[in-house]
């Protein structure tokens, strides 16, 4: 626009095809699961071809045609000064699904039937059932036989009742996988706005403000799930047509506010210093498990807690949800001048540089493994319920301590409680990293190099959320270290000899030396 204002505009159109398999073997269901239940379509007399939409060629049943991504920027210098600086801004960022949903489509039946044997077999059949038993009534016969007679009989009309009548205590149910109505593509509407401020020609401080809303996010619920005596789950399947119904839909939303405030000084004799605080909130549905976050973000629950109510007990902090977070580095090259060519040779020329990792503890989850959920997925735990005007929260500084008050949960006489995923807090982190290092000149164009890096210069030890937060394993004894709450895991520090994130870095200080040529 001018010297004093400058505007970006943007305008960002994207096409992702529904995923396809070229051999035509993706199933899904004709509609929702439970919609398709209610109206009388899912039935034990119906045969699965008449709800079952067999031999797809594209994997999910409708995607966005076209996603348009408008952003808009400024940056405003107030009366054409050189010294203070606005900024902000407006965007829509779509996050292409992820190519591992399509997967499941493409292993449901007829094509690959998913079959889950539990451990025994229908009583009315008087067979052991268990995986041990390699005769014809064991796990693997019950296997085979369902797989083979939902697959042989699928076009010609076979139904829950035909085949539980041909192979009686055999014929166990599949499980499905369904992705209904129009799987749409997450996006994230982001604002910001921020100022800069010049002090000096050396240093700057700056206040900047992120808020981000996140829409269509992927959430996995289990509809088909029952448990007696966890009211409102019914006593029995919604259906025994199928076991664990897996259902996708895009009804998940994050959102997101950060604060950040920063300092920044160039070299002055020899020495420059970086520091940022932020202080952040982040709330969400489903937190994709944490994997790869920095300080080791703990991983909860990633589905659907309530299948009739996603936000009753999903919707809380994210699981790298971190409040405050403190990030400091600096680099000195000492300044020191001798006359002697000997002493200024070893004493002068050093570079020393530190930085500095300091946050708040991360989110985790109660839960309880004494309830038992059927066909609720892979775990049949739910969180746990929490005792009114018991506080829950207790001290989680050190290894030693258990970051919860067993006496603050109990069974509850529901499956679902009354808290909220992700309402406890794990322990704090600190680490500092540090170096030195000189080049001692050889000739002309070659020099040594010699140094030492510090990894956790302090040797503080640092800790992992609870490994075993539930109340099914009882306190922490002498005889139960591993018991509710308690923290069992040293954290990773985010750097280390072998490089940023390294899996299974050491936690303890670690001293590297180092010697170069520099050309």
């Amino acid at each position: 626009m001018n010297k004093s204002l400058k505007l970006t505009l943007a305008l960002r159109f994207e096409h992702n095809s529904n995923p396809v398999c070229q051999l035509n073997c993706a199933s899904q269901l004709n509609g929702n699961f439970t919609s398709q239940l209610a109206s009388g379509a899912i039935s034990p007399d119906a045969p699965y071809q008449d709800f079952v939409d067999a031999g797809r060629h594209q994997t999910w049943q409708g995607t966005d045609a076209i996603n348009i991504s408008p952003r808009f920027g400024f940056a405003w210098s107030p009366g054409g000064s050189d010294k203070t600086v606005i900024r902000g801004g407006f965007g829509i960022f779509y996050d292409a699904l992820p190519g591992t949903l399509a997967d499941p489509s493409m292993r449901n039946l007829p094509g690959v039937v998913e079959v889950r044997v539990p451990g025994g077999c229908d009583p009315d059949a008087g067979c052991s059932g268990f995986w041990a038993d390699p005769g014809a009534n064991g796990a693997q016969a019950q296997v085979a036989a369902s797989a083979a007679g939902i697959q042989n009989g699928f076009y010609q009309g076979a139904s829950y009742n035909s085949l539980k009548a041909q192979l009686g205590g055999l014929f166990r149910t599949p499980a499905f996988t369904n992705f209904p109505g129009t799987l749409h593509t997450p996006y994230y509407e982001q604002w910001s706005f921020g100022i800069q401020q010049a002090l000096g020609d050396k240093s700057s401080v700056s206040l900047g403000y992120v808020g981000n809303h996140g829409v269509h996010i992927p959430i996995l619920n289990y509809p088909n799930a029952f448990g007696s005596g966890y009211a409102p789950f019914p006593d029995a399947p919604p259906t025994p047509v199928f076991t664990t119904v897996s259902q996708y839909t895009s009804s998940g939303l994050s959102n997101y506010n950060g604060l950040t405030a920063s300092f920044s000084q160039r070299l002055v004799y020899g020495f420059s210093v970086q520091a940022n605080y932020t202080w952040s909130h982040t709330i969400d549905e489903v937190s994709n498990g944490g994997y790869g976050i920095f300080y080791n973000a703990n991983s909860s629950i990633n589905s659907q807690i309530n299948p009739f109510c996603l936000r009753c007990n999903n919707y809380g902090p994210a699981d790298y949800d971190i409040r405050n977070s403190f990030n400091a580095s600096y680099v000195w090259q000492t300044p020191w001048k001798f006359n002697n060519k000997f002493a200024n040779g070893a004493l002068g020329g050093w570079m020393l540089s530190q930085n500095f990792f300091a946050r708040t503890g991360l989110p985790w989850t109660a839960t309880d493994s004494g309830s038992f959920i059927g066909n609720y997925g892979a775990a049949n735990t739910t969180i746990a319920n929490q005792v009114p005007g018991v506080v829950a929260q207790q001290n989680c500084s050190n290894g030693l301590s258990v970051c919860g008050n067993i006496n603050a949960f109990d069974t509850a006489s529901t499956a679902f409680p009354n808290q909220i995923r992700n309402g406890l807090r794990g322990p704090g982190y600190f680490n500092s990293d540090f170096s030195i290092n000189k080049n001692f000149k050889l000739t002309e164009r070659l020099a040594f190099g010699v140094g030492a890096n510090f990894y956790n210069i302090f040797n503080h030890p640092n800790f992992q959320n609870p490994s075993s937060p539930d109340i099914g394993l009882g306190p922490v004894t002498s005889d139960n270290p591993t018991g509710f709450g308690a923290i069992t895991q040293m954290a990773v520090p985010p750097t280390g000899p072998y490089g940023s994130f390294f899996a299974n870095l050491p936690s303890a200080r670690v001293i590297q030396f180092q010697g170069k040529l520099v050309f």
